[in-house]
């Protein structure tokens, strides 16, 4: 499985049967977007601090990049 790219060095053959548990989180889209927004301006640090510190939450997705949710505009 996906875990021998991370654990191969630790895996010997005599293991082969060791069980394995995957999770998936998935989180919704707008939410992830909204927070992404959040990060940026509430972090005066940040490099897209920018982007986002005087701009309204409908004027960042309109005007920035990766105001988009790339993950799932593909």
């Amino acid at each position: 499985g996906f875990h021998r790219l991370f654990f191969r060095q630790n895996i010997k053959d005599e293991d082969e049967n060791l069980k394995f548990s995957y999770v998936t989180m998935l989180r919704h889209p707008v939410d992830r977007v909204w927070s992404h927004y959040w990060y940026h301006r509430n972090r005066p640090g940040d490099q897209n601090h920018p982007f986002t510190k005087d701009k309204t939450f409908e004027k960042w997705i309109q005007t920035v990049e990766f105001g988009r949710n790339a993950m799932v505009s593909y």
